[in-house]
């Protein structure tokens, strides 16, 4: 008879602490995920950003640098080719704009 009641309280031990690692590990993770898809502002790929313009506040000065085929070019003020690992990261960065 007592050794009934243990295995059945074992059970429910094993039970409640698998629960509690799938409520705490595992579905944390998702809902951390889930919260911080929900903060970005564009729900797009580094890959999906084909132009970017920046315009200095001072003086209103242009620069545009846009994706092309053979890799990122400067398209204003002048034509010539971008530093590629530079504009990568500025389209990363406006692909994870975030809200506050």
């Amino acid at each position: 008879m007592i050794f009934r009641k243990t295995i059945i309280l074992a059970v429910a031990v094993l039970a409640a602490a698998g629960l509690y690692y799938l409520n705490e590990v595992r579905w944390s993770r998702e809902r951390e995920d889930a919260r911080e898809e929900a903060k970005r502002i564009y729900k797009i790929s580094p890959e999906d950003v084909r132009e970017v313009t920046l315009i200095r506040a001072e003086d209103g000065v242009t620069l545009t640098v846009a994706r092309r085929p053979d890799g990122w070019r400067l398209v204003a003020p002048i034509e010539e080719s971008a530093e590629q690992q530079l504009c990568d990261q500025m389209a990363e960065a406006v692909a994870d704009l975030q809200r506050e």
